[in-house]
């Protein structure tokens, strides 16, 4: 009869790798020498701390996802990324290299109703690295990129034209919207069918557009990952490539490296 049943607990002892202490075996916030967290499997080596764990950690992390988004009365914006894909290189695939940049992002949806998004039928337009930094780098406006992809359930090719210019007057949204982001999709087959979806921005969220670019560039290309990544060797030391401390405050360009329109 398992009536009154009461499952015993773990009596091993425990040893935090951090502090080389027993602790009580209740508690939750460490990670212990012998004990993997994420694999419930003894570490017969190296610790909680050990680059080999330390890997293992970070190849069972989930992934994390994160956008940038406007809603305006005319529709709304959202800008997120695309991560860089990576082949293993090497006669025993010891190291990685870059086989796809990544992208950023721009999806588009109309609104159809109060506070309401046809999200289901947006558009999006994907900015690689040139791109990027051809609207960085741009002093007037507007300025326009075009792309080609296969799209839609019917596998039809689309044309994609998306433009950044200066705001119309019409604009229902607000008075403060000093630009306008218009995405126009022709899909080229029989049909020739035109979508055109447009969204006011203000001076700010501009600015944070283009800021964000900037920041993804380095990452588009895995810099981040090549320079914080290995080893490298200078007059026989080996050390760290890179440490991202010295660079934590680093200043974003001015406005007048972005043109006076700003």
């Amino acid at each position: 009869s398992r009536e009154g049943y009461r499952p015993r607990l773990l009596t091993l002892p425990l040893v935090c790798c951090h502090q080389n202490k027993r602790i009580p075996t209740r508690t939750g916030n460490h990670m212990f020498r012998h004990v993997s967290f994420f694999s419930r499997k003894v570490v017969t080596k190296g610790g909680c701390c050990s680059k080999k764990n330390t890997n293992l950690i970070r190849r069972r992390m989930k992934s994390t996802f994160s956008d940038y988004r406007i809603y305006k009365d005319e529709g709304a914006l959202s800008i997120g990324v695309v991560k860089p894909s990576f082949r293993a290189g090497g006669a025993e695939g010891q190291y990685l290299t870059l086989s796809r940049p990544g992208l950023v992002v721009f999806e588009l949806a109309s609104r159809y109703s109060e506070k309401m998004y046809d999200w289901k039928n947006k558009e999006a337009f994907y900015f690689n690295v040139a791109q990027a930094g051809e609207l960085l780098a741009a002093t007037e406006l507007p300025i326009m990129f075009e792309g080609k992809r296969m799209a839609g359930d019917n596998a039809v090719f689309k044309k994609y034209t998306i433009e950044f210019h200066h705001g119309s007057e019409s604009s229902s949204s607000n008075s403060n919207s000093q630009y306008e982001v218009l995405l126009k999709t022709d899909t080229l087959d029989e049909d020739k069918n035109e979508t055109r979806i447009s969204v006011p921005l203000t001076k700010g969220e501009f600015i944070v557009i283009r800021s964000l670019l900037q920041f993804s560039i380095p990452y588009m290309l895995a810099w981040d990952q090549a320079f914080s990544g290995g080893s490298t060797r200078t007059d026989g030391v080996t050390g760290s490539v890179f440490s991202g401390e010295r660079y934590a405050n680093a200043e974003l360009p001015t406005t007048d490296l972005w043109g006076k329109h700003l």
